[in-house]
């Protein structure tokens, strides 16, 4: 079978979209088909994606080598925020079975699968066209392997652990003011801050750290995951990271870091998964991180979070997504 799944992702934009990607990929090599993984990116992509099938191509600005790639295709998988009209109605063309994962309704598809996995999708009222099928909400959230499958995580009588992770293009300074305010005030606890290979400004962290923080670089999707299992609280940006955190059953205080998170971190507070503490340069961000995790301190607090989280997302929309593409096939 000829499946491509077309992303993007690397030091600017961040790994949301590869994750979710490789999760797609994952699914497929689950059934013993291997796709190609077509990725806008950087040596830092490159990082992420070792020891799978893929190449690191500017398929926007080469659009006419991509389409004459993708020719005749079974399927075609396209996760990007960047492409216009025009361009998935070449894709619709070319492929049998056309999918865009879609996260703000972008533009108006023509034909094809469209895939919102975000707890707001149906909010976003899709049109409805006969000619498209809408795989919408978070039975249909794309987790990486590692995250299908999960113990049950015990809650702990009081914190003794907390999990930094602000994705793959974060704000030294909001990382470095974090891990300051967390030594500072909770020296205590251990500290593990997660940071990505487009990190560059590590002496900033080891400045403010106590000897309680450890800084994992680069790390692959079991080692997060055991690390979210061992973690009673986590602060998080608003992405992919958070579906993560709910499938574990991990508490987490959210930080927006971009304009389009907040949706994102809204319906989750609204789903009672988490809290929020309010976007990356508010000079209030230290006191309601505070106030945040005064309200976790709580064993029952906790609970509620972790037991809402591991309801919302069970690990399987990759799978289900990858089911369905077979049946239309």
């Amino acid at each position: 079978m000829k499946i491509f799944i077309i992303t993007e992702g690397g030091r600017s934009i961040g790994f949301g979209h590869i994750a979710r990607s490789v999760s797609l990929y994952q699914a497929f090599e689950e059934k013993g088909q291997r796709p190609l993984l077509l990725v806008n990116g950087d040596e830092t992509a490159a990082y992420i994606l070792s020891g799978r099938n893929f190449d690191i191509v500017d398929w926007m600005n080469s659009k006419k080598e991509l389409f004459a790639r993708i020719a005749g295709a079974d399927i075609v998988i396209v996760d990007s925020y960047y492409p216009d009209i025009d361009f998935y109605d070449r894709v619709s063309k070319l492929a049998k079975v056309p999918v865009y994962m879609d996260d703000n309704k972008r533009v108006d598809y023509s034909s094809g699968v469209v895939v919102n996995g975000n707890i707001y999708a149906n909010d976003l009222q899709y049109a409805g066209k006969g000619s498209l099928r809408y795989l919408l909400g978070t039975e249909y959230t794309s987790l990486r392997k590692p995250f299908w499958d999960v113990p049950e995580k015990s809650v702990s009588g009081s914190i003794a652990n907390i999990l930094v992770t602000l994705g793959g293009s974060e704000s030294a300074e909001l990382v470095t003011m974090l891990v300051g305010f967390i030594c500072k005030n909770f020296p205590q606890w251990e500290k593990n801050v997660v940071v990505g290979s487009s990190f560059s400004y590590r002496e900033r962290v080891e400045k403010v750290k106590d000897g309680r923080t450890h800084i994992f670089h680069n790390i692959d999707e079991k080692t997060m995951k055991d690390l979210m299992l061992g973690s009673d609280i986590a602060i998080s940006s608003g992405g992919q990271t958070l579906y993560e955190l709910a499938r574990v059953g991990v508490p987490v205080i959210a930080i927006s870091i971009v304009d389009h998170q907040l949706r994102n971190i809204k319906g989750l507070e609204q789903a009672g998964i988490l809290r929020f503490a309010g976007c990356s340069g508010d000079g209030m961000l230290p006191d309601n991180v505070y106030t945040a995790i005064e309200y976790l301190l709580p064993k029952e607090a906790r609970s509620r979070l972790s037991t809402a989280g591991r309801r919302l997302i069970d690990g399987r929309g990759s799978r289900r997504i990858r089911d369905i593409i077979h049946e239309m096939l």
